[in-house]
C-alpha cells in the first residue's frame, strides 16, 4: 500500500501535540470548570477539525477512496489510543 500524501498524518500529530500542551497549560488556569471536561472538549474539537479536513478533501477529490480509508483507519486507531491513555492518566493522577 502506498499513501499519496502524509499531510493528514502530520495534521493529526500536530493536533495531538497541541492537545497535550493545552491540557498541561489548562491544569493551572481552568480548575474551576474541571480539567477533565476541558481536556475532553479540546480533544473533541481537535478530532472534529481533523475529520472535517479529511471529509472536505475527499469531497473535493484531493484524495482517493483508498487514501481516505487508510487515513480514517489511522484516525480511528489514534483516537481510541489517545482516549484510553487520557482515561488512564486521569485515573492514576
Amino acid at each position: 500500500m502506498e499513501v499519496s500524501t502524509f499531510k493528514y498524518i502530520k495534521v493529526l500529530k500536530f493536533l495531538e501535540i497541541f492537545y497535550v500542551i493545552l491540557t498541561i497549560i489548562s491544569i493551572d488556569f481552568y480548575l474551576h470548570i474541571g480539567t477533565k471536561v476541558f481536556s475532553y472538549l479540546i480533544y473533541l474539537i481537535s478530532i472534529t477539525t481533523y475529520f472535517g479536513i479529511l471529509i472536505y478533501d475527499f469531497w473535493k477529490k484531493k484524495i482517493t477512496k483508498k487514501d481516505f480509508i487508510i487515513y480514517f483507519i489511522y484516525f480511528f486507531i489514534d483516537v481510541v489510543l489517545v482516549y484510553l491513555s487520557s482515561v488512564m492518566a486521569f485515573l492514576f493522577f
